[in-house]
């Protein structure tokens, strides 16, 4: 039975069990309204009700009880059954004919249900910090409830088990309010969410692989294991020998137990002297097996005591290094945030980003070209205007038309149970706000609840019953009509990096380049670099599904220009672009200062099939003496003199004129 819709499953389905549970533990059969009181019907009738939004939560409609339960939710509940004894009986009957069954399927259900993380999911199924597959799923949900409620997770009988859980669970309790402030800044990422629960779920698993590898209690257990105290004479005949290898095990010298060794040794001994002869050798055997298996029990429990010691010693150790590491995380996170929000509306791959893959100064160069197109509104402009002309607008035009409205009216009658008018005091938990039901289920504030509801001070919903008739008017409506609009195609950015575009001609061809990069990158088109000299270069900068466009421009704008100049490699790699799928109708755009020899004939003749499929090829020349034969193949040039104060203003000119036409 596993859900494939909400990944909260499992977590609403053992809700729902506990419901369930708590309903079996007082009514082992359907009980009777009349013989129950009112306080007795209204907790019975609030747990049926939170039974059916807990089971309508888990979105998984293959329960055979599910539209039974459903049904249950608050309102149809609330509006069908005050005052009403015979629909409240009925409700109780059918309730309590597929109780059973329901939580058969629920357990089912969460036997079943892993997370649809797939990080997640192999934890809950191979994980070993957790010794059954149950325990493994209770944890991850409790990291559910926790992220979301700050709900602490059920006690584990093992210690180790026990310590892991708190221990991981803790850190989305910080103390620290700066910390605070840094998970209610997570919280508010719901794509966060996944990468936060994977990291600490992983945390457990490392964590204990740290204690079985670095665990120095391995020798003294099976030094423990081989005493039998079947054989007291085996101790007491090499009792000096025995404790003297006892007392020789690294972990017995570094984690002292607190056994009184001397005083077993002379028990032993005093047993085989001449003094104690006297004494029959039945009683001497039952004192001797008597010391050795005392011996052995304070040995195990010295040796559970200082291993638990020191598995919470180094559990809390690694918290603080998973406390430290995930605020300094979610703390990079927001700056990555703050600087990169233009470049991606999918804030969850930024995570990563988290991770380190990106230093200090890959964000410097991002910033420092940032602050170029934002000091320099003409390039701005001009970037922008080439971004907009890279895309047809979609032309539209309104029209006023006439449509029949037809409208519903209601005259409310107080009198009766309907629609909800508004909010009242009183003390029915029928009636009752969730967030007033909610007092009852922490245990801090259940004590304001029972206050409320014995003063019927529970803020509750108010209900009219409203007649309905329908009348009809023509009204006129003003409606834009127009052609689809088309998707926006990719980009294919050729940069000339080669050395005589070192200077103003080099920032000019990176800003623009990165302000296209961050459009492709906002909106989700694709984005495609190739850096030019004598040789060519590739980068892909729409990796939306991967950190690897950021990364791919950073590496881009720390390049260095040098090498000569031939503009052939890159405009046969953009053809051979244009012939693949992904890359199809996209239009290429040559940044260059043109200072270059002619194209090979047969490019030429690629570049013209490509045009004549209404592919566009656009240059930008950042010098006025380009070589005008190569700049005539492409179907519209701009020139950026940066010889010229006025270069950017010419330039939008140009584009202006171009658009125009």
């Amino acid at each position: 039975m596993k859900n494939k819709i909400s990944d909260r499953s499992r977590e609403f389905s053992q809700e729902a069990l506990q419901r369930i549970e708590e309903i079996q533990s007082k009514y082992k059969s359907c009980p009777v309204y009349e013989k129950l009181t009112k306080e007795e019907n209204d907790a019975l009738l609030f747990n049926i009700i939170q039974l059916g939004n807990a089971v309508a939560a888990t979105n998984y409609k293959k329960f055979s009880f599910y539209s039974d339960a459903v049904k249950y939710a608050r309102n149809d509940t609330a509006h069908s059954t005050k005052n009403n004894p015979a629909a409240i009986n009925e409700i109780y009957k059918n309730v309590f004919s597929w109780l059973h069954s329901a939580k058969k399927e629920l357990s089912e259900n969460i036997e079943k249900s892993y997370s649809q993380n797939k990080d997640i999911r192999r934890e809950e199924k191979f994980g070993t910090a957790f010794s059954t597959e149950e325990k493994r799923k209770s944890f991850v949900d409790s990291v559910q409830s926790s992220y979301h409620n700050g709900q602490f997770h059920p006690s584990f009988t093992d210690s180790k088990e026990n310590a892991l859980s708190k221990a991981a669970l803790s850190v989305l309790n910080p103390t620290d309010s700066l910390q605070q402030e840094l998970l209610n800044f997570a919280k508010s990422q719901t794509s966060l969410e996944e990468s936060i629960k994977k990291d600490i779920v992983e945390w457990t698993e490392k964590t204990n692989k740290i204690l079985e590898k670095e665990n120095p209690f391995v020798d003294e257990t099976v030094f423990n294991q081989q005493i039998d105290p079947v054989f007291p004479k085996d101790l007491q005949i090499g009792i000096k020998k025995y404790i003297s290898g006892y007392n020789k095990i690294q972990s017995v010298k570094t984690y002292k137990p607190n056994i009184d060794l001397d005083f077993y040794q002379n028990s032993f001994e005093e047993n085989i002297s001449t003094e104690k002869k006297k004494k029959s050798e039945k009683a001497i055997a039952e004192e001797n097996q008597i010391l050795s298996r005392n011996l052995k029990a304070e040995m195990q429990k010295e040796l559970i005591r200082r291993k638990t010691d020191w598995e919470l010693a180094q559990i809390e150790k690694q918290r603080k290094i998973l406390l430290k590491e995930l605020y300094e995380k979610i703390e990079k996170f927001k700056k990555i945030f703050e600087r990169l929000k233009s470049f991606t509306k999918n804030f969850g791959r930024l995570w990563d980003l988290a991770q380190g893959e990106l230093n200090d100064n890959g964000f410097d160069i991002l910033e420092k070209y940032a602050e170029l197109l934002q000091d320099d509104e003409e390039l701005t402009a001009l970037a922008e205007m080439i971004g907009r002309h890279h895309q047809e607008e979609q032309e539209f035009h309104k029209e006023l038309r006439a449509k029949i409205v037809v409208e519903t009216v209601y005259n409310p009658e107080p009198a009766y149970k309907g629609e909800i008018a508004g909010l009242r005091l009183s003390d029915s938990l029928l009636d009752a706000l969730p967030s007033e039901l909610a007092l009852y289920n922490n245990p801090s504030t259940r004590q304001i609840f029972k206050m409320k509801y014995a003063q019927k001070q529970l803020l509750s919903y108010s209900y009219t019953r409203n007649i309905e008739y329908k009348k009809t008017h023509e009204e006129l409506e003003e409606v834009e009509v127009g052609e689809t609009i088309e998707h926006k195609g990719p980009m294919i950015i050729c940069v000339d990096t080669s050395g005589s575009m070192q200077g103003t001609p080099e920032r000019v061809a990176k800003t623009v380049a990165f302000a296209l990069a961050q459009k492709s990158l906002e909106e989700e088109r694709g984005c495609y670099l190739i850096s030019f000299s004598t040789g060519i270069e590739t980068m892909d900068l729409s990796s939306f599904n991967s950190t690897d466009g950021i990364t791919n421009l950073v590496k881009f704008l720390r390049m260095s220009f040098n090498g000569g100049t031939d503009a052939n490699p890159a405009l046969n790699h953009s053809v051979k672009l244009l012939e693949e799928k992904e890359w199809k109708n996209a239009d290429v755009l040559m940044i260059s200062d043109f200072v270059m020899g002619k194209l090979g004939v047969e490019l030429e003749g690629k570049i013209k099939v490509q045009q004549e499929q209404k592919c566009r090829f656009f240059s930008l020349a950042v010098t006025s003496g380009g070589n005008n034969e190569v700049i005539s193949t492409f179907d519209k040039n701009w020139i950026y003199d940066t010889s010229s104060k006025d270069s950017s203003k010419k330039l939008i000119r140009q584009i202006e004129e171009m658009d125009n036409v």
